[in-house]
């Protein structure tokens, strides 16, 4: 039921392999966002280049008084503009390969990740909030709606988040990642990514799930999510919200990559043991740039000395039938309470009342949302459906826990 109404290619993006496992619920890319009001009143203009950033930054803190850039101390926030640094000077498929082990890479001998380490740390020791380091999710970026700095490098969920938090005049807007001059060839490179539903394997209620998806993904529900809850949309014909706008030349012409340049998906482990922990390092400015090269370089080499796990089947879809009322079990990573949460429960009050027998049951995931998911399924308790990023559906997938969804595709 989804040709001709997922954009084509945010269908293939939600492809692991030979099938598909995901259904986007909303659309998600990367970049800078600033505070708009800020750059009007004194002028600034929007910088193309990191060196014009780095240059605006200087100003900023010396006109405005405060720090240039706000953060959070949560892993993939802050791996991700050094990653786009080393994508802007070696493009997305020498750091995916890199990452990956493949033959004729080395972190030690491509001196473009030397330098990118250089620019990165450069960025959060001169740049970044002062006790940045201590900052727990949200704490950075509510502090950056209320004025506490001038720019914060995210993903464009950050305006959903900030519904409730941000201050009443502030106003907020983005711009894509700089360039690094005599760089990359492509220096358009851009993430995107989507947060979605997947059916567990062994969920009680697969169709009426899939039911349930239908409604959420519908043109009403994603035109609300668009204008109130200011998320981009994956279906074709809902405008993207106003606070995103900026993006739009980026999308059209720019290239699209996965989320951290399909590392969340296809390298996690290694993030989590090999790239992460040396990231803090490097950008909490506690080991040098050579020392981070010199470290990666020994971590990758020891971590891809044991062989790989052998890949499990995927389950295989049941029998689509059409559903009868039921109670659907939903499973959220949001957590209790979030900005987008009273939205998702008008729409599914409407749902229930337009389906009379019907009932959704709620659960938020909240902090360790992945480890909760995880042990009810293997509990043998999986809900009907579950919401997740595409990084972590791609997993689920490998591991066989998620149910292709091919033939509801179709």
């Amino acid at each position: 039921f989804y040709e001709g109404v997922l954009h084509h290619g945010f269908v293939e993006d939600a492809a692991n392999g030979a099938h598909y496992y995901g259904i986007p619920q909303g659309v998600h890319f990367s970049g800078i966002f600033y505070n708009k009001g800020m750059f009007e009143d004194a002028g600034y203009e929007l910088p193309t280049t990191f060196e014009e950033m780095f240059a605006l930054c200087d100003t900023i803190q010396d006109d405005q008084g405060v720090p240039c850039f706000s953060a959070d101390n949560f892993p993939n926030y802050q791996a991700r503009p050094l990653l786009y640094i080393m994508r802007r000077l070696v493009g997305n498929d020498v750091v995916y390969d890199t990452a990956m082990n493949k033959a004729g890479t080395s972190w030690a001998d491509t001196p473009e990740f030397l330098e990118a380490a250089k620019i990165g740390q450069q960025m959060t020791t001169e740049y970044y909030v002062p006790g940045w380091q201590g900052n727990q999710w949200p704490t950075g970026q509510v502090d950056w709606a209320n004025w506490g700095e001038a720019m914060i490098f995210m993903p464009s969920w950050l305006p959903s988040e900030l519904l409730d938090t941000k201050a009443d005049d502030f106003e907020m807007d983005i711009f894509p990642v700089p360039a690094i001059e005599g760089g990359y060839e492509d220096q358009h490179e851009y993430e995107i990514k989507f947060n979605g539903w997947f059916v567990p394997d062994g969920a009680k209620n697969p169709d009426a799930a899939i039911y349930f998806i239908k409604y959420l993904t519908g043109q009403q529900v994603q035109n609300e999510q668009a204008v109130e809850g200011t998320i981009a949309s994956g279906v074709q014909g809902v405008p993207i919200p106003d606070v995103l706008k900026s993006f739009e030349p980026e999308l059209d012409g720019g290239t699209p990559i996965r989320f951290a340049g399909g590392l969340d998906g296809d390298a996690a482990e290694w993030q989590a043991k090999v790239f992460f922990p040396l990231v803090d390092l490097l950008l909490f400015g506690e080991i040098t740039p050579e020392e981070f090269i010199e470290q990666l370089q020994a971590a990758h080499t020891e971590f891809y000395g044991a062989q790989p796990a052998e890949e499990e089947e995927p389950a295989a879809a049941p029998d689509a039938e059409v559903p009868e009322p039921t109670t659907i079990d939903v499973f959220h990573f949001y957590s209790e309470g979030a900005g987008l949460q009273p939205q998702l429960m008008e729409q599914t009050a409407r749902f229930e009342e337009e389906n009379p027998g019907w009932k959704v049951n709620w659960t938020w995931g909240g902090s360790e949302a992945m480890q909760k998911l995880r042990a009810r399924i293997n509990a043998g308790d999986p809900p009907d459906i579950a919401m997740q990023n595409d990084a972590n559906i791609s997993v689920m997938a490998r591991e066989g826990v998620a149910v292709p969804l091919d033939d509801w595709l179709e």
